[in-house]
């Protein structure tokens, strides 16, 4: 769906911005939750989860392959208060970044 396409991309040029599902379907002029329908339909996950897996995957790409610090890597993935990046990672992963870092199977 070309649709769902343009989001995608849109977010993963975006993730250091204030994504919200209204925000998205905003920009397919959209309503929130006929957008929501749609994506959840051709993804099989909702928006929210999306931005959230493209989140992680970018944080862990930053911690593997850079030196950037983690407040640093916090801002790139839409997050301007390193704590709450913090939680939010450990949730997710089960790890703070630093320690996902130090696990780093690459390095």
């Amino acid at each position: 769906n070309p649709i769902v396409y343009k989001i995608k991309e849109y977010v993963k040029n975006n993730l250091s911005a204030n994504l919200s599902v209204f925000e998205l379907a905003k920009q397919v002029g959209l309503s929130r939750p006929y957008f929501t329908e749609l994506f959840t339909k051709e993804t099989g996950i909702s928006p929210t989860s999306y931005i959230t897996e493209e989140r992680l995957k970018y944080a862990k790409e930053l911690l593997f392959t850079t030196d950037l610090p983690i407040s640093e890597i916090a801002t790139n993935v839409g997050y301007e208060d390193v704590s709450s990046f913090i939680r939010f990672f450990k949730k997710h992963m089960g790890k703070t970044p630093l320690d996902l870092r130090k696990s780093n199977p690459f390095s």
